[in-house]
Protein backbone atom coordinates (compact mmCIF):
# COMPACT_ATOMS: atom_id res chain seq x y z
CA UNK A 1 0.00 0.00 0.00
CA UNK A 2 1.28 3.48 -1.24
CA UNK A 3 2.23 5.83 1.81
CA UNK A 4 -0.32 8.77 2.74
CA UNK A 5 1.11 12.56 1.67
CA UNK A 6 -0.59 15.24 1.72
CA UNK A 7 -0.40 17.43 -1.84
CA UNK A 8 -0.48 20.68 -1.64
CA UNK A 9 -3.64 22.54 -3.71
CA UNK A 10 -2.25 24.33 -6.96
CA UNK A 11 -2.28 28.16 -6.35
CA UNK A 12 -5.82 29.81 -7.05
CA UNK A 13 -5.87 32.31 -9.67
CA UNK A 14 -6.62 35.41 -8.00
CA UNK A 15 -7.29 37.84 -10.65
CA UNK A 16 -10.96 36.37 -11.21
CA UNK A 17 -11.69 36.41 -7.07
CA UNK A 18 -12.96 38.93 -4.93
CA UNK A 19 -12.39 37.92 -1.68
CA UNK A 20 -14.58 39.31 0.86
CA UNK A 21 -13.31 41.43 4.13
CA UNK A 22 -15.29 42.09 7.23
CA UNK A 23 -15.26 45.68 8.82
CA UNK A 24 -16.21 47.25 11.99
CA UNK A 25 -19.26 49.22 11.37
CA UNK A 26 -17.12 52.73 11.84
CA UNK A 27 -15.01 51.39 9.34
CA UNK A 28 -17.75 50.74 6.60
CA UNK A 29 -19.18 53.84 7.10
CA UNK A 30 -15.96 56.31 6.93
CA UNK A 31 -15.16 54.55 4.02
CA UNK A 32 -18.56 54.78 2.44
CA UNK A 33 -18.38 58.62 3.61
CA UNK A 34 -14.76 58.83 1.52
CA UNK A 35 -16.82 56.56 -1.48
CA UNK A 36 -19.71 59.57 -1.69
CA UNK A 37 -17.39 62.23 -1.38
CA UNK A 38 -14.71 61.14 -3.88
CA UNK A 39 -16.78 58.64 -6.35
CA UNK A 40 -14.28 56.31 -6.01
CA UNK A 41 -15.25 52.70 -5.66
CA UNK A 42 -14.94 51.05 -2.51
CA UNK A 43 -12.38 48.47 -3.41
CA UNK A 44 -10.19 51.21 -4.83
CA UNK A 45 -10.85 53.14 -1.65
CA UNK A 46 -9.83 49.85 0.45
CA UNK A 47 -6.84 49.01 -1.68
CA UNK A 48 -5.64 52.77 -1.31
CA UNK A 49 -5.36 52.60 2.14
CA UNK A 50 -3.77 49.09 2.26
CA UNK A 51 -0.92 49.91 0.42
CA UNK A 52 -0.33 53.52 1.92
CA UNK A 53 -0.52 51.34 5.22
CA UNK A 54 1.85 48.35 3.93
CA UNK A 55 4.76 51.13 2.80
CA UNK A 56 4.69 53.11 5.99
CA UNK A 57 4.55 50.21 8.39
CA UNK A 58 7.50 49.73 10.27
CA UNK A 59 9.10 46.01 11.32
CA UNK A 60 9.20 45.30 14.71
CA UNK A 61 12.19 43.88 15.76
CA UNK A 62 12.52 40.22 16.30
CA UNK A 63 14.63 40.25 19.11
CA UNK A 64 11.88 41.70 21.40
CA UNK A 65 10.59 38.65 24.22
Amino acid sequence: MDKFTLKLPYPDDYSNKQPVIRLKPTYYQTLSVLKARTGLPLGNIVEQCIDYALEHMEEESSDAT
